[in-house]
């Protein structure tokens, strides 16, 4: 568990988060614009092993290290079916 003390004297205590799902490649190809070409990104899903308020979250980046630069921001094509219109 890692705790921060501000100058307020408040302390924020957290466990961070840890990778539950490890990379899971996307089925379907998206354009990324930081390499110019069709790629399949890396979803990961991470949580926190401490019991938490917060469900696990998805996120997505590039194999080839650019992160997510997916046309249309990665959700938006992702939870549109593809479609950008």
């Amino acid at each position: 568990m890692t705790c921060t003390t501000f100058a307020d004297g408040l302390t924020i205590c957290t466990s961070g988060p840890t990778i539950v799902l490890a990379e899971e490649v996307e089925d379907d190809e998206r354009w990324c614009f930081g390499c110019r070409k069709r790629v399949r990104y890396l979803l990961t899903l991470e949580g926190s092993r401490e019991p938490s308020h917060y469900e696990p979250t998805w996120s997505a980046r590039c194999p080839n290290g650019c992160g997510d630069r997916a046309s249309g921001g990665f959700w938006y094509v992702h939870w549109n079916g593809g479609d950008e219109a």
